[in-house]
């Protein structure tokens, strides 16, 4: 009897660490619906792209992953034709601010043109960090190609953790 309840007692711990183990393994990056990833030195990126009647929407996500805090965040994102020709551009302050350090928020704004072959999105994004040693004012900035969300003049880096 004694060891019939060693090993019921056995079997809830194992399906109890079971349980635990299931639940880490269900935990999904913020940015897995999203099409696009770029890493930067700051800051994730995450976009992903949607036609609108008035032109195209670019939905995304921006994240802290290395200042102590980020405030001010600015993001302009511009459609640029093969000659870099601006077509549209649009700016978006996610909210709420700031931005902690690991943490992210989205970031949503509309293009006045229609997606069409050859086109580029450019973003530039503007932001405070704070640290314990003071704080500094940055800007980050790069250009892909709109339908594949490849950097330009860059490889495609096979490393797309957010």
């Amino acid at each position: 009897m004694r060891i019939l309840v060693r090993l019921a007692a056995l079997l809830a711990v194992c399906v109890a660490l079971g349980a635990c183990a299931t639940e880490q393994g269900m935990v999904r990056s913020p940015a897995a619906d999203y099409r696009y990833i770029y890493k930067d030195f700051d800051l994730r990126y995450a976009w992903r792209l949607a036609p609108v009647a008035e032109g195209v929407k670019v939905e995304g996500l921006i994240k802290n992953v290395r200042g102590q805090r980020m405030e001010n965040l600015e993001v302009r994102v511009a459609l640029l034709d093969k000659n870099h020709k601006v077509l549209g551009e649009a700016l978006a302050h996610p909210l709420p601010q700031p931005i902690d350090s690991d943490d992210f928020r989205s970031f949503e704004l509309h293009l006045p043109k229609a997606q069409e072959p050859g086109l580029m999105l450019r973003f530039i994004v503007n932001y405070v960090v704070s640290s314990s040693q003071g704080s500094y004012s940055w800007t980050s900035n790069f250009t892909v190609d709109a339908a594949t969300g490849q950097r330009l003049g860059v490889q495609k880096s096979k490393d797309l953790d957010w």
